[in-house]
């Protein structure tokens, strides 16, 4: 039986035996993919071809794919049930029967004709499944046939304002979001968005308005303990602190968070640095004027520079650190502010850290740093820019009921040929690559403001809003069937 892991101040998710390691639920997420794609291809299939099969065929279809990526399944008691190794044969056999079909142009037809001979062999091995292990029905009928949204926000500054648009399509939608990742920007708006698990647009706008170039961004000459010193000081507790106290009047942490939160930021080890630390305080000292504000759009010489400088970690890939605040019991009583401060440092241009006097978020980071075995925290864009696996990473371990997910991943920093911006753009394209590939939808932001533009005016972050929303239509329909339960699979004889 999965057992409960405790913290000293709340009770954490079960978690997957220790023997099980990232690599290991990475191998079972591969093993799942195929299936996850299949079911997406039958569903477009039956969307372009909308009168040849009925909605319980359709069901039928789903579950049958939906069964043979079944990998651990929760019971009403909280037990965790491994099946996928009784599903090995039945796996090989859909692959076999479905893989072929939808290659074809129109394959539904193809779908229905073979629909009989996958709805059988799937009662049989159900059964099997059932009356090998401990499973009940109504458990597997649960997971298989209901999918939970998750979103995965990846980084890019200014232009991930947009997400919020995203947010308010999906609730005025219906479909509840049960889990989020984010790195930099994505994990500063989402850190709003799993406060409550009631979608409030508000908070979000109050923040905004009470953002100030003066009080986010500084250019000071201050001490650094955990961050990489840079040319700008991030301050975001004087701004967003008050919209993300609990209840209680606590800043928020993970373990208060009623949609479970991941925020990723990259560890550096010493073998990372290849210059003293006074080089990257300075590396952006002359790319403003008089302010934080005034960015000299000139100053692409310095964005080549700090690109440079990106290059020279990313070439040593030993040095970096994946790390995830909220994936454990350790960062679990972590404030989010301070992780989603992390996660949004920008090396050699915005610095973050935890200089205050409180030693409960200090112990937190030292143990981190140990465990890790690195010196300091930057932006998590250097190891994952789109965090899609760290939250199937979470899921798969049983952080939330099912194990069924559906993975919306937005980017607001894909490449862009007109960008300043290109170069760093184009540097993390294969991290995000690497993770959007277990993506059940990628969506790139189209219209969005710069990625300079981290305190925009109320009027432009309701904009970007807004072209969010008005680009992401298109992909609703896909999004809102693929979220909608579908039936069970009967058990008595169909065909």
């Amino acid at each position: 039986m999965i057992s409960r892991e405790m913290t000293q101040e709340v009770e954490y998710p079960p978690t997957l035996p220790p023997l099980l390691d990232s690599v290991q639920l990475d191998e079972v997420q591969d093993k799942r993919l195929p299936f996850t794609r299949l079911e997406a291809s039958i569903v477009r299939a039956v969307m372009a071809e909308p009168n040849v099969l009925s909605e319980t065929q359709v069901g039928w279809l789903r579950y049958v794919v939906s069964f043979a990526r079944s990998t651990w399944v929760r019971t009403a008691n909280q037990r965790d049930i491994h099946v996928e190794p009784l599903l090995s044969r039945f796996r090989w056999f859909v692959k076999h029967q479905l893989e072929p079909i939808l290659e074809r142009r129109y394959p539904v037809e193809g779908l229905k004709k073979v629909l009989p001979l996958l709805v059988q062999e799937t009662q049989r091995t159900r059964e099997m499944v059932l009356e090998q292990t401990e499973l009940d029905g109504v458990s597997l009928q649960q997971e298989v046939c209901n999918r939970q949204l998750v979103l995965a926000l990846g980084g890019g500054g200014g232009s991930g304002y947009g997400y919020a648009g995203a947010m308010r399509t999906l609730h005025h939608a219906g479909i509840p979001v049960e889990m989020i990742s984010g790195t930099s920007i994505g994990s500063l708006i989402g850190m709003f968005r799993v406060k409550t698990r009631i979608f409030d647009q508000l908070p979000m706008m109050e923040a905004v308005r009470s953002l100030t170039w003066a009080s986010v961004l500084r250019v000071l000459k201050v001490e650094n303990r955990y961050g990489v010193p840079a040319t700008l000081r991030l301050y975001l507790r004087s701004s967003l602190d008050e919209q993300l106290r609990t209840k209680e009047g606590r800043s928020m942490r993970f373990s208060d968070c009623e949609i479970p939160f991941l925020v990723v930021a990259t560890g550096l080890t010493v073998d990372a640095f290849k210059h003293d630390l006074s080089f990257y305080e300075h590396l952006m000292d002359d790319a403003f004027v008089d302010s934080p504000r005034l960015f000299k759009q000139s100053s692409l010489r310095r964005i080549v520079r700090m690109t440079s400088t990106l290059y020279e970690f990313l070439s040593n890939q030993n040095a970096l650190r994946e790390v995830v605040f909220g994936a454990d019991e350790l960062t679990a009583n972590a404030d989010v502010i301070d992780a989603a401060g992390f996660s949004s440092a920008v090396t050699g241009l915005l610095h973050y850290d935890v200089l205050r006097d409180e030693p409960r978020m200090t112990q937190i980071l030292d143990q981190m740093y140990g465990k890790f075995g690195i010196t300091r925290l930057t932006e998590g864009g250097l190891v994952n820019n789109v965090p899609v696996k760290p939250l199937l990473r979470e899921i798969m371990r049983g952080r939330i009921h099912s194990r069924n997910p559906f993975v919306l991943a937005l980017d607001c920093f894909s490449p862009q040929l007109t960008s300043m911006w290109y170069p760093v753009q184009k540097m993390i394209v294969p991290n995000v690559r690497a993770n959007i590939q277990h993506a059940d939808q990628y969506f790139a932001l189209g219209k969005r403001l710069s990625p300079i533009n981290v305190v925009p005016t109320v009027d432009q972050s309701l904009t970007a809003m807004n072209w969010t929303s008005e680009d992401l239509q298109q992909y609703m329909p896909f999004i809102t069937r693929m979220c909608a339960s579908h039936v069970d699979l009967p058990y008595q004889q169909v065909f």
